[in-house]
């Protein structure tokens, strides 16, 4: 169960935020129900409860139609969600109307607890609300499948100041998945529900520096759209604390650079843009030159590949920085798409498969210890072969790695330790010869560096 605990008492700074509650201050008409909805009373399908339903084996190859249309229907269904008992008042905060109840059970706002579970070291998980009028906060969690629990209720009486309610939640039970997530009711009168947060203790966080990102964005002639990209992220501050660079590879004819506002923005971002303009090498060549440039620039842990006709959320950009610090080990971090014309769909499961594979195809290139012509050369074979199996894709909404101690050295050759895309490991490459020293004497090839870590299996120790 939750446990309330005294912000007076304890020190706020042993906690890190890493999950700001957000809402849309733009088209919030089409996309509202990602982040906040009316409360309803659960329905739990009779599929959900049954356990033996995992043990069952369909049998698609003697399925008609008809037999297929009455499991799809005994699975459960919506009746759609609305959004009318609370109104936006701000990027965090909302108003609920008179006796309004609204949830944050959402695509968005809710905590994905399971994801924390598996691949931080995270034991505990804090929620904390500011509340202003007398309402009722509850905390949930789920499973993963789909059963709900309470963890936590608090009653709320603040007329004319806003009270603080903060809530501990164990990450325990998860293993199959599940969320946390709260609702919140007016108990008569308006209610102001602002600066809701989770957060969790800074001792679990395995990255011991501030860590920043770069953002690699190709584009071929679709200036508006890039243009559109750009002012979302020049619009986000608490990403902008974040950010080092953003690398805009403009591979068209059609400039961005001519776009209306482009002055403006840039002028906005200042050295955190740097805009490029190549050939057209394909997304596999202009994502490339964007981690190249990261990579040779020296000053980011992560470079994240962001499509240029993407809507993209600036604040789930910053959930994939903050959720890296704390991952166990180096992780790609990717990002869910969303249909265009049907906001409230998620599409691009597959691609995610695709484009990684080619990322991995990439990495040993990146691995490589070459001069510039030689690289140029890799990256243009490697944008050949995408656009050869893929032909025209259009991409992830964003996909993150980090890019382990990549540096250029002095000769210019690219070093980028991305072997955590191949083999679920650091590859180290052993430039000076004491390097190499230490991975000859090292054990079946693994490499350790002169401070006695172990950077995973060394590919230069012969």
């Amino acid at each position: 169960m939750g446990q309330e605990v005294s912000m007076d008492t304890e020190r706020m700074d042993s906690w890190e935020t890493v999950m700001r509650v957000v809402y849309p201050i733009k088209d919030a008409e089409q996309t509202l129900p990602l982040y906040a909805i009316d409360w309803t009373r659960p329905h739990v399908a009779e599929t959900t409860l049954d356990s033996r339903i995992d043990m069952r084996r369909l049998e698609f190859s003697s399925m008609n139609q008809s037999t297929l249309q009455r499991m799809l229907r005994n699975a459960g269904s919506s009746n759609g969600v609305s959004c009318d008992s609370f109104e936006i008042t701000g990027r965090t905060s909302v108003t609920l109307r008179d006796h309004g109840h609204m949830s944050g059970c959402t695509f968005f706002n809710a905590f994905p607890a399971s994801y924390w579970r598996r691949w931080t070291g995270v034991k505990t998980v804090r929620f904390a609300v500011s509340v202003q009028g007398n309402a009722k906060i509850n905390v949930f969690r789920s499973t993963g499948r789909g059963l709900i629990y309470p963890v936590a209720e608090r009653i709320v009486h603040a007329a004319d100041t806003s009270a603080s309610v903060c809530v501990d939640v164990p990450m325990t039970g998860l293993m199959d998945g599940g969320y946390f997530w709260f609702d919140a009711e007016s108990l008569g009168g308006p209610v102001v529900i602002s600066n809701a947060t989770w957060s969790v203790p800074r001792e679990a966080r395995t990255a011991k520096h501030g860590t920043s990102m770069s953002i690699a964005i190709t584009t071929f002639n679709r200036a508006s759209y890039c243009m559109n990209q750009l002012r979302a992220i020049a619009g986000a501050p608490a990403l902008r604390k974040r950010l080092d660079t953003v690398y805009c590879t403009d591979q068209g004819n059609d400039l961005v650079k001519n776009q209306e506002g482009f002055a403006e923005v840039s002028a906005d971002l200042g050295k955190q843009l740097t805009y490029i303009q190549q050939a057209n090498l394909g997304g596999s060549g202009g994502f490339s030159r964007g981690m190249y440039e990261t990579a040779k620039a020296g000053n980011s842990d992560f470079v994240l590949l962001l499509d240029d006709d993407a809507i993209s959320e600036p604040e789930s950009i910053l959930r994939s920085i903050q959720f890296s610090d704390y991952t166990i080990r180096p992780v790609l971090v990717g990002g869910g798409m969303l249909g265009r014309q049907r906001l409230l769909f998620l599409l691009d499961g597959v691609h995610l498969v695709i484009e990684v594979f080619f990322l991995l195809l990439q990495a040993p290139l990146l691995l490589l210890q070459v001069g510039p012509p030689l690289l140029h050369f890799l990256l243009v074979l490697a944008a050949g072969l995408q656009n050869l199996f893929l032909g025209l894709h259009k991409g992830l909404s964003f996909l993150a790695f980090r890019a382990l101690d990549g540096f250029v050295d002095d000769a210019g050759g690219l070093i980028l330790r991305a072997g955590d895309l191949l083999f679920g490991h650091a590859l180290a490459i052993a430039n000076t010869e004491e390097e190499k020293q230490h991975c000859r004497r090292s054990k079946g090839g693994r490499c350790y560096d002169p401070t006695g870590r172990c950077h995973g299996w060394c590919s230069s120790y012969s």
